[in-house]
């Protein structure tokens, strides 16, 4: 199923070049997999790397879901699985909810969590909603600008349109246009990519 899904979001880069929305082709660098959880056999994704080296793996946090049976792995697994992984396997870390505005507080577990992604260089996701929970968009400027070697990304949506301009200028700054929100489904419509920003999609891409 992952070899599937890999596939397929090649396809989707394709298909997204070759609609209505789109007149600026893309270079796919990522074909992110997320939802390593307690269970996944890390040699497994070692191996997929190998053959997939594209592929990025991404292990949720939340800090009210960790350890929890489902997609969050407790604290313990997250630090093993960073620390172990070898190097070629590349990994995001996607702070969720609570612990977005955790990690812009300095709160021990995450930032260790982000430091030791950022130390193998990954990528950090933050998954908030700034119309049902704002979270401080200055603060979110400083960690950005505090970590310029860390790509930090974040979703775009009609919750957070007002977001990455906050964030412009930061050349470690992406998007992910997710009006899915993890549920899988798939736009009607893919937007531009924004200009001088790294830019992804999501949202039923792999059906």
């Amino acid at each position: 199923m992952v070899r599937h899904r890999c596939r397929r979001a090649t396809e989707a880069e394709r298909n997204i070049n070759e609609g209505t929305h789109m007149t600026t082709p893309m270079h796919l660098t990522h074909c992110t997999l997320t939802g390593v959880d307690q269970k996944t056999d890390l040699q497994e994704l070692t191996s997929l790397t190998t053959e997939y080296p594209i592929a990025e793996w991404g292990f949720l946090y939340s800090p009210q879901r960790q350890g929890q049976p489902g997609r969050y792995p407790s604290l313990s697994i997250l630090s093993k699985s960073f620390a172990h992984l070898p190097s070629p396997v590349r990994v995001a870390l996607h702070v969720c909810g609570q612990g977005v505005a955790d990690l812009l507080a300095g709160e021990s577990a995450v930032s260790g969590l982000v430091a030791r992604v950022a130390e193998r260089g990954g990528r950090v996701q933050l998954n908030f909603n700034q119309a049902r929970a704002p979270i401080d968009l200055d603060a979110l400027r400083r960690f950005v600008d505090s970590n310029p070697a860390l790509q930090v990304i974040t979703q775009h949506n009609g919750a957070n349109s007002h977001v990455w301009p906050t964030l412009q200028g930061a050349g470690n700054h992406a998007v992910l246009f997710d009006s899915s929100g993890g549920r899988g489904i798939l736009t009607g419509t893919w937007q531009q990519a924004l200009n001088g920003i790294p830019c992804g999609y999501a949202g039923g891409l792999g059906r």
